[in-house]
C-alpha cells in the first residue's frame, strides 16, 4: 500500500526492508528494533510517519491513534499540558504488558519526548531495559540532546531531514494554494511541511501575517509598550500552544531574514520557546524577559 506521508523516501525504503525481514514469531531473526528515536525539526512529519509505520508493520485496517495496539503520549494529553509526567509513563508501561489485539505488535509513540520530566525519563528507562518481545517504541523529538544519555544509548536514532522548498511548494499547489502564497509558505516553513499544511488547512495565513506585524511593532515599541504587551498576552485566554505558535512564527520569519540583529533576537526566541513548555516557568515573566531583550 502506498505511503500517505510525504517525503522521507530513504527512511521509507529503510523500514520497508525491515518490514520484509521482520518475523514476529521468530525473534532471533527479527530485524525490527524495540525502540527508535525519530528526530528532526518540529512539524515535519515524524509523528505522522510513526503512526503510519505502526499501521504498516501490523498490517491492520485500523490506522493511527484509533488502533488499540497503538498508544500515543504527548504533553497535550497530560494534566499540565506542558510536560510528560511519571504518571503518563506508568500508563505506558501498563500498556506494554498487555497482549496485542489486532496485529503481532503493539506500539508506543511518545511525541515531544524531550518534554518528559527527569522522573518520567528514569521511569521510562525500565521499559527500555526490559522490553517486551512484541513492543516497539517511537520517541519523537526535535531536541534529542535533552533526553538522558541512558535513553539515547538504548534506542536507534533516525534523522528526519527537512523537506525541500520545491517539494513543499508543489504539495501546497496540489492542495489548491495559489502560487504566490505557496511560494511564501514554502520559504516561511523552513522545511516543515506539517507547518505549511497546518497553516493552510486551519486557515491560519492571516494570523501568521498578524503575528509578523506584532513582532515588527514590538521591536519599534518602547520598554513600557513591550511590558504592556507581555501583560496583555499573559492575561488573555492564550494557551501555551497559542503563545508557542506566535514565537514559532517569529522564529521562522527571522531565519529567512538573517542579519546580526535578527540572529540575536532569534537566539532569545529559541530559548523562550523551549522554556515556555517547562512547568516551572511563569508565562508572564517569561514574556517580559523576552521583550525586554528584543
Amino acid at each position: 500500500m502506498p505511503w500517505q506521508t510525504h517525503g522521507f523516501e530513504f527512511i521509507k525504503k529503510y523500514f520497508e526492508q525491515i518490514i520484509l525481514n521482520d518475523q514476529p514469531f521468530d525473534y532471533a531473526q527479527d530485524k525490527l528494533s524495540h525502540a527508535y528515536i525519530f528526530f528532526g525539526q518540529e512539524m515535519i512529519g515524524k509523528r505522522t510517519f510513526a503512526l503510519e509505520l505502526s499501521y504498516k508493520i501490523n498490517g491492520s485496517k485500523t490506522e493511527g491513534s484509533t488502533n488499540p495496539d497503538v498508544y500515543l503520549v504527548s504533553p497535550n494529553s497530560s494534566k499540565s499540558g506542558r510536560s510528560i509526567t511519571i504518571e503518563e509513563i506508568r500508563k505506558v508501561r501498563q500498556f506494554l504488558y498487555l497482549s496485542t489485539m489486532i496485529g503481532p505488535r503493539k506500539f508506543v509513540i511518545i511525541d515531544d519526548a524531550d518534554q518528559m520530566t527527569v522522573e518520567a525519563q528514569n521511569a521510562f528507562l525500565k521499559a527500555l531495559e526490559e522490553p517486551s518481545a512484541s513492543s516497539v517504541i517511537f520517541l519523537i523529538t526535535a531536541y534529542p540532546d535533552v533526553l538522558l544519555s541512558t535513553i539515547l544509548s538504548r534506542c536507534q536514532t533516525v534523522n528526519f531531514p527537512n523537506h525541500s522548498k520545491t517539494n513543499i511548494e508543489t504539495i501546497l499547489v496540489k492542495e489548491g494554494v495559489e502560487n504566490a502564497k505557496a511560494k511564501f509558505l514554502a520559504e516561511f516553513s523552513n522545511g516543515r511541511l506539517g507547518l505549511a499544511l497546518k497553516i493552510i488547512r486551519e486557515n491560519q495565513y492571516s494570523q501568521i501575517k498578524n503575528y509578523l506585524k506584532e513582532l515588527a511593532d514590538l521591536i519599534k515599541s518602547n520598554m513600557n509598550g513591550r511590558l504592556v504587551w507581555a501583560k496583555k498576552i499573559s492575561e488573555a485566554d492564550n494557551s501555551t500552544t497559542e503563545i508557542g505558535d506566535r514565537l514559532l512564527t517569529w522564529m521562522l520569519y527571522l531565519r529567512i531574514h538573517k542579519d546580526s540583529k535578527n540572529l540575536r533576537i532569534l537566539a532569545k526566541l529559541m530559548r523562550a520557546n523551549h522554556d515556555l513548555l517547562q512547568p516551572q516557568y511563569n508565562t508572564r515573566l517569561l514574556l517580559e524577559n523576552l521583550v525586554i531583550q528584543l
